[in-house]
């Protein structure tokens, strides 16, 4: 689940706090939470989210033209790239170690290696 909080900064304008939360099956606690807790690790527009078989999650952050990587306990791990234009969906295949991303020009992949 992905949640957009808003707070007043000064007069009219907003800052838009994105935070990733894993939830129990029927919905009703939170297990893990991702906040972000620096300027590098803050979220802009969030279009999709995949996962591996170590439930890692992989982040496409449209707003930064970025995929991003949280381990299990949803905490920050690093960049996995950041060249992309708008990355709009992602798919992780496992048995390959790619990364397939759609973007506002086409699909890329991304071979990762395991850190």
């Amino acid at each position: 689940m992905v949640e957009e909080k808003k707070s007043e900064l000064s007069g009219r304008k907003k800052l838009r706090n994105f935070v990733i939360s894993e939830l129990t099956g029927d919905g009703q606690m939170v297990i893990r939470r991702f906040f972000p807790s620096n300027e590098t690790q803050e979220l802009n527009t969030l279009r999709s989210l995949s996962l591996d078989s170590d439930d890692r999650v992989f982040v496409a952050d449209s707003g930064y033209g970025r995929v991003i990587l949280l381990d299990s306990d949803l905490q920050w791990n690093r960049i996995l790239c950041s060249t992309i234009q708008g990355p709009k969906r992602l798919c992780y295949d496992e048995e390959k170690k790619q990364m397939i991303v759609a973007d506002n020009y086409g699909v890329s992949v991304y071979t990762l290696s395991r850190k």
